[in-house]
Order: structure tokens, then C-alpha cells, then sequence
């Protein structure tokens, strides 16, 4: 089944290779985030129905933390792109940049699942949490900030969730894959030297993972 689905992605990367812009790509990466942002929008409202004061402040900051995946997204679309095409040009890849943005997009498919699994873990994890009523009195700090952060380490700091994000290192290096397919295309390089690129640039999102998750185990 994995051959039948890189088959798939493959073919596709190759059918939009040279087509005219990259709306549907950017659609795409759009679907993805939102996708990872449903997790946090969960967690957001649940502390709205349960927190008495639930002011201004607190808002913006669950506001950020849930379009936070959606931006991230985006930014590592523009990683991809923007370091493929850099890279690329020490192996004498050649090509426009706006090849290499219409095909890096599908290499996001597989953090755009890992997203959605996320998300499922963070609703079931928060279904059980018990939110306290004045959060802001029982964060470790002072502000909107320290009592937003204490919310989602009520339901983040679970080894489950530290599990899932380790499991997001699985899905990168399927996204490196992908990514080192669209580079070899777009840039006509050699495949070994496509997949250094691509093990590059994904390898650091990889690392990124494991420091968050390092991070909510209380290690980092």
C-alpha cells in the first residue's frame, strides 16, 4: 500500500511540475495547517466554557497558539522551497524557483496526517482534563501568557502527547522522500544528491520535533 500511495504522490508531483501558478498548492498547504490547528481550537474553546476569567489577553494567546500549526506550515513550505532551491544549485540544479513551489507542497501531505493525529490525540487528551475554574491563580507565573501555557500543559505534558510528536519524525522523513522527489524534478539533479537536500531541510523540521518534545517531557 505505502508503494501504491509514493506511486500516487509521485505521479502527481510530476503532472504539476510545469503548470501555471500554484493556487491549488497553496490551497493545499492551507487544508494541511488547518488540520493541526483543529487540536488547539478544541483546547481553546473548552477553556472558554470552563474558565470564569477569561479575559482579553488569554484570548489572544489561544488565538496564536491555534493558528500557530497553519503558520508553521507555511513557513516550512517556504523552507523547503527557498532551501531546495539554494542547495540544489551547489549540484548544478537548474530550474525556477516557482517549480520547486508548486511540487514541495505535496511533500507536506504526510505532516498534514501527522497534524490530524495530533489533533485527535489533543482532543482526547483535553476530554479528560479538568480545567480549573481560576487557572490564572494556579499557573506558575504572572499574566495571560503563564496561565495559557499552564492550560496546555494540563493536557500536553502527557506522555501520549510527547509520543506523537516523536511519532512526527516518521511522518518528516516520508515528507523527505516526497521532498527529495520534487527536488530531483524540479532542479534535474541527480537523485542522490536530491535526497541530501531533502535531508537536510527535513531533517531540521525532525530535530525541531524532538526538541519540542523534549521540551513538554521537561528535559529541554
Amino acid at each position: 500500500m505505502f508503494r501504491q500511495v509514493a506511486a500516487y504522490m509521485d505521479n502527481k508531483i510530476e503532472r504539476r511540475l510545469d503548470r501555471r501558478g500554484f493556487s491549488l498548492e497553496a490551497v493545499l498547504v492551507f487544508v494541511c495547517g488547518l488540520l493541526g490547528s483543529i487540536g488547539f481550537a478544541y483546547i481553546w474553546m473548552t477553556t472558554t466554557n470552563e474558565v470564569s476569567d477569561f479575559g482579553d489577553g488569554l484570548t489572544y494567546e489561544f488565538i496564536a497558539s491555534t493558528i500557530a500549526p497553519l503558520l508553521l506550515l507555511f513557513g516550512l513550505w517556504i523552507w523547503y522551497t527557498v532551501g531546495a532551491h539554494l542547495l540544489a544549485s551547489h549540484f548544478r540544479g537548474r530550474g525556477p524557483i516557482i517549480r520547486l513551489f508548486r511540487t514541495t507542497a505535496w511533500a507536506l501531505i504526510p505532516v498534514g496526517i501527522w497534524y490530524l493525529i495530533r489533533s485527535i490525540v489533543i482532543v482526547v487528551l483535553f476530554f479528560s482534563v479538568d480545567i480549573p475554574e481560576n487557572p490564572s491563580q494556579e499557573a506558575p507565573g504572572i499574566g495571560a501568557s503563564a496561565t495559557h501555557d499552564y492550560i496546555l500543559g494540563l493536557g500536553l505534558e502527557d506522555p501520549i502527547y510527547i509520543g506523537t510528536l516523536l511519532l512526527g519524525v516518521a511522518f518528516t522523513v516520508w515528507s523527505g522522500y516526497l521532498l527529495s522527489t520534487a527536488v530531483q524534478r524540479s532542479k534535474n539533479i541527480e537523485q542522490g544528491d536530491a535526497r541530501k537536500v531533502a535531508g537536510v531541510l527535513s531533517g531540521a523540521f525532525a530535530l525541531y520535533l524532538v526538541w519540542s518534545a523534549l521540551g513538554y517531557a521537561g528535559i529541554a
